[in-house]
Formats: C-alpha cells, sequence, structure tokens
C-alpha cells in the first residue's frame, strides 16, 4: 500500500495503525528523513516499539544521496517485506521519490556538470529561479526556490542535450519501473483544503519551536560540521540557521518558517495533481477518512 500526500496529512499515524492491523512494515518515502540527526525539524514520530520503519536515518547529512539510491533500496526493501509474509506500507509526501519507485516517472540520468555547477553557484537562489522558469516552467512549479542546491540540479538537467529535446525529459514515463513485481499497489492520498493544512501547519511550527527543540536540533547539527551542507540549506533549518546569524528576529524566524511550509504543502499538492489517476483521494477533514482507507485496504487484501 502506498499513503501519500502533503505535510501535516497525518500519513505515519494512519499507516502505523493499519500495520499493526494489516501485519505490515513502513518504507519511508520522505527525501529529509533519510537524513541521521535531523528528527524534529523533518517531523519523524517517536519510533513505534511495533511497527518497524525502513529507510529513516540511513545517511549523514554531510553525505550525498540520490532518488535513484533510494528507489533501489526501497525496491529490495519492499521485496525483503513480502518475503517475510508482511504487508509493505510506502508512506511519505516526496511525490518524486514515490513516482520513480512506481514507474510513474525516472531518474534523470544526466551526469553532473561541475563547470556549470560551479557558474550557477555565484548566482541568488532568486536568479537561479527566474532561469529555470524560462528553462522548465514545468520544474519550476515543483522546485524549492529557495533550495540552491535543487535549483542549480534543475537548470542542469534542463540544460543538458537530452533534457533541450524535451524539457522535462528527466521527469519521462518509465513503464518498467517495478520490473518484474506481480502486484498493483493501492495508493491512497490524503489531503485538504489549503487553508486546512495550513492550519495543522502552523500547529506543528509552534509545536517544533516550544523548549527551542528545533533550534537545540539544528545547533548540534552545526556542531557536526553540516552547517554548510545541502539538508541544512533547505527547508526549516535553513530559517533556523538565519536566526542564529542574526539575519531573523525568533518572530521573523517562526513567520518564515510558516510561509515556507504552506509554500511546501502548495508545491506538493502541484505536484500531486500530475501524478498518475490511480490514487484514491481521500479528506482527512471528514470523520469516515480512516475507515475508508480501512476498508479499501481489506478489500484489497482480500482480493
Amino acid at each position: 500500500m502506498v499513503i501519500l500526500g502533503p505535510t501535516c496529512t497525518g500519513k505515519t499515524s494512519l499507516a502505523e495503525g493499519l500495520c499493526l492491523k494489516y501485519n505490515g512494515e513502513i518504507v519511508s518515502a520522505d527525501s529529509r528523513q533519510v537524513y541521521q540527526y535531523m528528527d524534529i525539524g523533518t517531523g519523524k514520530l517517536p519510533k513505534s516499539q511495533h511497527v518497524v520503519t525502513h529507510l529513516q536515518d540511513v545517511v549523514l547529512p554531510n553525505r550525498e544521496y540520490s532518488v535513484a539510491r533510494w528507489a533501489e533500496s526501497a525496491r529490495r526493501v519492499v521485496d525483503e517485506i513480502w518475503q517475510r509474509g508482511k504487508v509493505p506500507f510506502i508512506v511519505g509526501g516526496t511525490g518524486f521519490y514515490i513516482d520513480v519507485l512506481l514507474g510513474n516517472r525516472q531518474t534523470a540520468g544526466i551526469a553532473p556538470n561541475y563547470a556549470l555547477r560551479a557558474k550557477l553557484e555565484e548566482m541568488s537562489c532568486d536568479k537561479l529561479f527566474e532561469k529555470l522558469k524560462k528553462l522548465d516552467p514545468e520544474r519550476a512549479e515543483v522546485v524549492d526556490k529557495h533550495n540552491k542546491r535543487r535549483l542549480v540540479r534543475a537548470i542542469e538537467i534542463a540544460k543538458a542535450e537530452t533534457a533541450k529535446e524535451n524539457p522535462s525529459g528527466f521527469l519521462g514515463f518509465q513503464p518498467d519501473g517495478l520490473r518484474n513485481w506481480q502486484f498493483s499497489p493501492l495508493t491512497v492520498g490524503l489531503k485538504s483544503s489549503k487553508e486546512f493544512l495550513y492550519k495543522r501547519a502552523d500547529r506543528w511550527v509552534e509545536k517544533v519551536l516550544e523548549n527551542d527543540a528545533l533550534l537545540k536540533e539544528t545547533a548540534g547539527l552545526v556542531e557536526r560540521g553540516c552547517k554548510n551542507t545541502p539538508p541544512l540549506q533547505g527547508l526549516i533549518y535553513k530559517t533556523a540557521l538565519d536566526y542564529f546569524d542574526h539575519r531573523l528576529s525568533y518572530e521573523e524566524m517562526k513567520q518564515r518558517i510558516k510561509f515556507d511550509m504552506h509554500a511546501y504543502i502548495r508545491r506538493q499538492l502541484t505536484w500531486f495533481k500530475k501524478s498518475p489517476p490511480r490514487i484514491n483521494w481521500l479528506n482527512i477533514a471528514k470523520a469516515d477518512c480512516g475507515q475508508k482507507v480501512d476498508d479499501m485496504l481489506k478489500f484489497y487484501l482480500d482480493g
């Protein structure tokens, strides 16, 4: 089973309950939760004593990690879960990871262009984003425009010869993504109105800032020498670093994180709108959402 959707929709909590009922294990599909020591800012739930979760905390923040590496690991883990007679639950909000695993999209297959990267690194995020919009408007809709590393990589791909023929070719269809797997996954998407999700995100921000939890975690990552690593230049952590460097007041930091979370939710919703139509979407604001997922899974497994 695949449970996807934007942040703050309760995907993992729902999956844990279903795993307990249907003898399942979780395969995390979150591009930020793969990093060790990044727990609070990535929304990792406390480790369950009863549900096994795979592909969290697999790499240090100062090491590179790609969607291709994740997908290969995820394929192997899913096979192993099935072989043990359990049900694999692929759970997360990183649409690209999930699409690559399910064979809906493919990875770039384009080698790094270090000369180009050196030039692009000298540009601001705003200028990089404007450049990407001209090269590949579709990719610009879903990229984090404040994440220089992702902007540089997107431009690098868009400028490659293979991408020039089809600007979004690196998101092309890959029908053999599941190899020889003898099943078709049940995919459920959790969503609600933007306003509803924004309010949940705001409450989450307030919670992670309680007792300076997020700031202490960020300070610990800095002490580990991770300040200039790509994971800390993305969502949430970069803003906390700006606060440490006195570029933002505490209230400005809090508001910026909330705005960034709202933007992240919009990007996720945009991505999932363009995903294949095999997603069964459910509104988390409805009281029967959890029961509907349970009913669908029971019918799927019995079938």
